[in-house]
């Protein structure tokens, strides 16, 4: 949702659906080296050092995310995130967003390996039984740590910064590289029992996901989900040595990861630029994001009030956005996207499908359409939604009043003759509510 949510979440894995506990005297350090040298044998990569495991409390890690939530950037990321998820009607106002984060993460969390410490994590309870998802968590988990010793996690996200796509992506790789390590060991490792025990933990999918707004379930799965037949296309092409060059060139987008093909012939996101908005706006706004959707995110806008064969349709053709974020006086808040498109007809297929998503997010007795001059322009509860396609580019705006939707439509549209500045992420302004 936002830079801090990912870097977070690079942090984290959900391996299963199900709540793990691991019983100290269980995991000995002999078990531990036993799964670890399995995993290293699987994966094809030697390890160059060990990995210690710490056991946390349930407790205790939810302490961990509160710490890293509570930061004081975070806190004022939370603020911007909200207002403009909530604008898109992507999560309800009265959230308190912090909290679902918190619960939602610590409750789905089994396990995590963390580059800053090169420590792995498990959840433990000395109360209840162990079950063979802990082999599996611990193979995992070390898949990572063997990913930091030879690529370098850290160095690579570094990359990624106020990007958050390509963020998305480079999450999936990981993500999807552990879970082959994880079938794969499932298949050899594990009895028929203990498979047919992970199969009943699978089917438990834990309360926090399943309480979790759409956005937030869609972008904790897509990684385990899409990074898994992003990985499986490159091992199918060159084993894991195919793997391990995406590492030395990472998926740019979503975009690659959903359609492998694009990796393959590395089809590279067009790189669009805003132009200063704020004289639109007046000298009492601010922007106070700046950011790329990408094609994960555009087809979770859509499918949020649709369906997901028409949001998989409309986003399949993304070729590259820029979006921004501006609040001003009273709590008001902008949303800013311009979007570039492989050809004329994909934009206009996800131009109607936005249209119709509106229409369905509101219903057609709160939305009034105006559609003059090539520009569609709706009056919402939210304020005025303006949408103009030229070709293969679209631009939307949401923006309290038609003047700035009209006024914002003029300077994207591709006669503007406005300075494009490249997409970065701006501090909040220190006067930010």
């Amino acid at each position: 949702m936002t830079r801090w949510f990912l870097r977070l979440a690079l942090l984290v894995a959900l391996t299963s659906p199900a709540r793990s506990v691991v019983h100290a005297e269980e995991l000995s350090d002999a078990k531990r080296a036993e799964i670890q040298a399995d995993a290293s044998a699987l994966r094809g990569l030697p390890a160059i050092s060990d990995v210690a495991i710490k056991r946390v409390s349930q407790a205790e890690l939810r302490a961990q995310f509160l710490e890293e939530l509570n930061e004081p950037e975070t806190i004022e990321s939370l603020k911007t995130t909200k207002k403009y998820n909530v604008l898109l009607g992507l999560i309800p106002s009265d959230i308190d967003l912090h909290d679902v984060l918190v619960s939602t993460l610590s409750g789905a969390v089994i396990g995590q390996y963390r580059p800053a410490d090169k420590t792995m994590y498990l959840v433990a309870d000395e109360s209840a039984t162990v079950g063979p998802d802990t082999k599996i968590v611990v193979a995992h988990e070390f898949t990572h740590a063997l990913q930091d010793q030879h690529f370098g996690l850290e160095a690579l996200t570094s990359k990624t910064k106020d990007h958050d796509d390509r963020a998305q992506a480079l999450r999936a790789l990981f993500e999807g590289d552990a879970s082959i390590v994880e079938l794969l060991y499932e298949r050899e490792r594990i009895s028929g029992d203990e498979a047919a025990e992970l199969r009943r933990q699978r089917s438990q999918a834990p309360e926090t996901m399943l309480s979790a707004p759409f956005i937030l379930q869609e972008e904790l799965k897509f990684p385990y989900v899409e990074g898994l037949f992003f990985n499986i296309d490159l091992w199918q092409r060159g084993g894991f040595p195919a793997i391990d060059g995406a590492y030395r060139d990472p998926p740019a987008s979503t975009e690659q990861i959903l359609h492998p093909e694009k990796y393959e012939s590395r089809e590279a996101p067009v790189e669009l630029g805003m132009p200063d908005l704020l004289p639109i706006f007046g000298p009492e706004w601010h922007q106070t994001y700046a950011n790329v959707m990408g094609e994960l995110e555009l087809r979770i806008l859509i499918e949020q009030f649709t369906d997901s064969s028409m949001a998989a349709r409309a986003a399949a053709g993304w070729g590259g956005d820029a979006f921004v974020v501006l609040e001003g006086p009273g709590e008001h808040v902008a949303w800013v996207m311009d979007s570039a498109w492989d050809s004329d007809e994909e934009a206009r297929e996800f131009s109607d499908s936005f249209g119709f998503a509106l229409q369905r997010r509101f219903g057609t007795s709160r939305v009034t359409l105006q559609e003059e001059g090539g520009k569609a322009l709706w009056s919402t509860p939210v304020g005025v939604v303006g949408a103009a396609r030229s070709g293969s580019h679209v631009a939307i705006v949401y923006a309290p009043d038609r003047a700035q939707s009209e006024a914002v439509l003029a300077v994207l549209s591709p006669q503007s003759t406005a300075p494009r500045l490249p997409v970065a992420t701006p501090k909040p302004a220190p006067d930010s509510p």
